[in-house]
């Protein structure tokens, strides 16, 4: 779902795609770090967190999720941007076999896989679109460059200065990402998610490491991606009612604070906390 600095009512369970942050807009300043933490209790608990809990609704999950990498814009190809692309990359194979991954064992999703990742060509692009990142993804698949697989998952990484834009949201106001699909002309389901490159006035600035920012985003996108896939089709999987998506809990929900919510995982690299139907718990996955 959407993670923006503005406040968030309760997820709707009709179009629930972004990731969105319930601090306000004006508390941009990045929160304290914090130490690397494999589980917390929430900030205001409650006497059941069964309440917390994810239901199965019966929609497909991805049991073995593969993560394309797909950047935008001319940023990539510069020294600092080549830099930041092969930390990314090799995040993305990190993660798809981490610890963090096998918190995700108990909603039938395994270890996944990554593709190689493609660099569009083109000037970075000022703002950028749920309408767009469809349209690029289409276009990859029809030149050929990315895989057009069932359980792939094209992450569409933008440049810094990139604003996205969703509804009335845009990452100007703190939004950082979302996932969601489509049906392709053969009836097939195709899976993508946006994340931002976040700075203190664009996207969300959960610590000071802009590459830190874009790993926790990415693995709150992957993740739902990958245990709510068709949420945006209307076919819910794992969901909560109250909360939404799997990565909701920690981040829109208000539960946990913010610095609390995301830590190191078992290969040194920052991911959002998940919660755990079996752990009664966030976890990390250290």
């Amino acid at each position: 779902m959407k993670l923006s600095c503005t406040a968030v009512s309760s997820p709707s369970i009709t179009a629930p795609r972004s990731l969105e942050k319930s601090q306000p807009a004006k508390h941009r300043a990045a929160p304290p770090r914090p130490q690397a933490i494999d589980t917390f209790t929430p900030a205001t608990p409650s006497k059941n967190t069964k309440g917390y809990n994810l239901t199965n609704r019966g929609g497909k999950v991805l049991t073995a999720p593969e993560f394309q990498p797909i950047y935008v814009g001319s940023y990539w190809r510069t020294p600092a941007g080549t830099a930041d692309r092969a930390y990314n990359d090799a995040f993305a194979k990190e993660l798809v076999t981490s610890n963090h991954q096998a918190i995700l064992a108990q909603y039938g999703v395994g270890k996944g896989s990554t593709a190689d990742s493609v660099m569009v060509k083109g000037a970075s692009p000022k703002t950028f679109t749920h309408d767009d990142v469809v349209a690029l993804v289409k276009q990859q698949i029809a030149l050929g460059t990315v895989k057009d697989g069932p359980q792939t998952v094209h992450m569409v990484v933008l440049p810094p200065g990139t604003v996205l834009v969703d509804g009335n949201a845009d990452s100007t106001q703190g939004l950082g990402g979302f996932h969601g699909s489509y049906v392709d002309a053969a009836g097939k389901s195709v899976y993508f998610g946006v994340v931002v490159t976040s700075d203190q006035t664009n996207g969300i600035q959960f610590d000071s490491n802009p590459r830190d920012n874009l790993s926790i985003i990415e693995s709150h996108e992957f993740d739902e991606a990958a245990t709510d896939p068709d949420v945006e089709n209307g076919k819910l999987a794992w969901y909560n009612n109250k909360y939404g998506e799997i990565g909701d809990l920690a981040v829109n929900s208000g539960l946990v604070p913010l610095e609390q919510a995301y830590g190191k995982d078992s290969g040194g690299y920052a991911v959002q906390a998940e919660w755990s139907n079996k752990d009664g718990k966030f976890l990390i996955g250290k």
